[in-house]
């Protein structure tokens, strides 16, 4: 009731936003009482803090929800039987109160490492088995996607802050960075900003996604 929109969505969502259940996540759900805080992460899509069933229980509750399509969205489409095996996986996660003490959790136990079992190594291969190759030295500045430029020979390194704070970012690189550009997300207009070398200092300001162009 704090942060939705004003009224309903539009067109056929005629429930106001506040009211709307269950609620989509990209990643976790948090609640935190005055002294603990609780972080569920789930590959479900939505999750909800009320009980739903006939008999709601009192207590506040937070759950991931599975929905099942049980027919066609056409009035004379066929019905979904839901074959095979389903599966979604979960973490729980306690700490202090506040969300942004369980974030991180809740984003890590929906992006595991990917395992490589006996890899080819290359002849004269040089990188150690352990390195980070870009860091940004905050917290809440989070690299979401490190990528090939579409239309140059270089990499795009996109950003966003998560914890609604201005933040000078200190992007650290494994090799030395001759130039950065800050572009748009589609990686046009873009600007020569800073300084060379290793680390380069990057405003971003709060719940703002940066891309940036690096040769």
């Amino acid at each position: 009731g704090k942060d939705e929109l004003e009224g309903a969505a539009g067109e056929r969502y005629i429930v106001p936003c506040k009211d709307v259940h269950p609620r989509g996540i990209e990643n976790w759900i948090s609640a935190s009482s005055g002294s603990l805080g609780v972080t569920i992460s789930s590959s479900a899509g939505v999750v909800d803090y009320i009980d739903p069933t006939d008999n709601p229980v009192k207590q506040q509750i937070i759950q991931p929800v599975l929905i099942a399509s049980r027919r066609s969205c056409h009035a004379e489409g066929p019905e979904y039987p839901q074959t095979g095996e389903h599966y979604f996986h979960f973490t729980l996660t306690s700490h202090t109160s506040g969300w942004q003490n369980g974030y991180y959790a809740g984003i890590e136990g929906n992006e595991p490492f990917y395992k490589v079992v006996n890899p080819q190594k290359y002849e004269g291969a040089a990188l150690p088995e352990e390195m980070s190759f870009f860091s940004t030295g905050s917290k809440n500045i989070l690299i979401s996607t490190i990528k090939k430029a579409e239309d140059e020979n270089g990499f795009v390194v996109r950003l966003y802050e998560s914890e609604g704070r201005d933040t000078v970012a200190n992007l650290s690189s494994f090799k030395p960075i001759n130039e950065i550009f800050k572009t748009n997300i589609i990686e046009n207009d873009a600007k020569k900003i800073g300084d060379k070398g290793n680390i380069v200092p990057l405003e971003i300001g709060k719940n703002s996604i940066e891309t940036y162009l690096i040769k």
